[in-house]
């Protein structure tokens, strides 16, 4: 009997002796996986860095003698994630650390987490036609019910399908006439109705004009990015207002001696939005794209109407431009200016702005080169237009940089409509505003 006493005794005092020599190389161990060997059915721990035979791995927990040294290995059966019972969308997930993986109804990679926490399908949800969709995206039903997130970009098919509007780019008291005069010239009481006028107020609540920008939506001007986010523009405020149906600055009234313009609409910012990529630093002025968010709707007229924007990379014959900008003389314009000027290839502008080791890419657009035919400080922002057979106006660029203002042979840079197309709209679309298909065009279907 003391001998079994006296047996237990000591097998306890070893116990006890081994835990307290290995208890932190045990715990280190298992905390970091310092060597964590997977096989089909389990995952091994060690507490050392030994490579462990099949047979070893096949042992149960517990201490073992490996290379004649003791380790404790301890053997964690992993969780099998299958198929998602459901079908219908084609649901698969996986555990991949610290969250599920799942694949979209649209077959693309993404995370399996609650509806508010994916903003697209959080926003989308009441939404009828996209209900089913919804459903299909279903990833867990354990606890409250989990969604397949993919990327917001995979998702444009569940948003409106036109946030801008219907009617845009007519200029009805202006229609296009055949033999137009090329060239810097004053334009028509109510002509380019979209332009814009974008307005900083300084600390001291002084007021001045920055750029230009146009009207694409009753709530929405697009412009420039280095018109909203550049040191100089940070020198003269934070964007407060714009200014719509403008002709002549320096008059209180605008009038053609036949008929006078509706007076200036002012509208209050609530937010600018630029894109995220834009560098105020760089040569290339790439992503030179920005929103402005108005705080009220702009209520359209034959003097305020929105431009319609161009989905595709157009070329056509010539191209306009519209602004109050710096004329030949170098004096800014009182009265709203237009110039046509031609397109410029744009391999041969790319190799024209290497020389200022700048590249010109598909993001952008090169037109100009005519001696005092140009673009220039003011215009920034302003938009790039044409129109087609049935008179109605695109802009398919804006404004971005250029050398000195009507230099011959050297073109204009313009940030590309159609290359940002789905990043304006998305935009639009995020701000989940009331949207109308169909806008008046002139001022007596206006219902004010």
């Amino acid at each position: 009997m003391n001998v079994i006493v006296t047996y237990i005794i000591l097998y306890i005092l070893f116990f006890i002796d081994y835990n307290i020599v290995k208890a932190k190389e045990f715990h280190d161990g298992i905390l970091r996986s310092s060597n964590k060997q997977e096989t089909n059915e389990s995952t091994v721990h060690l507490t050392e860095g030994t490579n462990v035979s099949q047979q070893d791995q096949n042992n149960s927990n517990g201490f073992h003698i490996i290379g004649g040294k003791k380790y404790f290995i301890q053997k964690f059966t992993p969780i099998k994630l299958r198929h998602n019972e459901r079908t219908n969308g084609g649901i698969r997930k996986h555990n991949n650390g610290n969250y599920t993986t799942c694949e979209t109804p649209n077959k693309d990679s993404g995370n399996c987490t609650h509806l508010n926490d994916c903003p697209i399908l959080h926003r989308v949800q009441n939404r009828k036609e996209n209900k089913q969709f919804l459903s299909n995206s279903i990833c867990s039903q354990k606890g409250l019910t989990k969604y397949c997130c993919g990327k917001y970009e995979n998702y444009r098919h569940l948003l409106p399908k036109r946030p801008l509007p219907k009617s845009c780019g007519y200029d009805s008291l202006n229609p296009i006439k055949k033999g137009r005069i090329f060239g810097g010239t004053e334009t028509k009481l109510g002509e380019f109705p979209w332009l814009a006028r974008i307005l900083h107020t300084n600390s001291d609540g002084e007021q001045s004009v920055g750029c230009e920008g146009f009207l694409i939506h009753k709530r929405f001007i697009l412009t420039a990015a280095h018109c909203v986010k550049s040191p100089r523009m940070a020198l003269i405020g934070n964007i407060t207002e714009i200014q719509l149906g403008e002709h002549n600055t320096q008059t209180e009234k605008d009038c053609n001696g036949l008929k006078c313009a509706d007076p200036l609409q002012t509208m209050k910012v609530k937010s600018v939005i630029s894109h995220p990529e834009y560098r105020h630093n760089s040569r290339d002025h790439h992503y030179d794209i920005a929103l402005i968010y108005l705080k009220g709707e702009v209520k359209f007229s034959d003097y305020v109407q929105p431009i319609c924007l161009s989905e595709k990379s157009t070329i056509p014959e010539a191209y306009w431009i519209s602004g109050w900008g710096k004329t030949e003389n170098g004096t800014y314009s009182n009265v709203k200016m237009k110039v046509s000027i031609p397109p410029f290839d744009i391999t041969a502008c790319n190799v024209l702005y290497a020389r200022l080791r700048a590249t010109v890419g598909q993001s952008q657009i090169c037109a100009g080169g005519e001696a005092n035919k140009d673009s220039c400080v003011g215009d920034s922002g302003g938009p790039l237009m044409f129109h087609n057979n049935e008179s109605r106006w695109f802009a398919v660029g804006l404004v971005s940089y250029g050398i000195n203002c009507g230099t011959e042979g050297w073109p204009g840079v313009y940030t590309s409509i159609p290359f940002y197309y789905n990043w304006i709209v998305d935009q639009i679309s995020e701000l989940r505003l009331p949207i109308s298909l169909k806008h008046p065009v002139n001022s007596k279907d206006l219902k004010i």
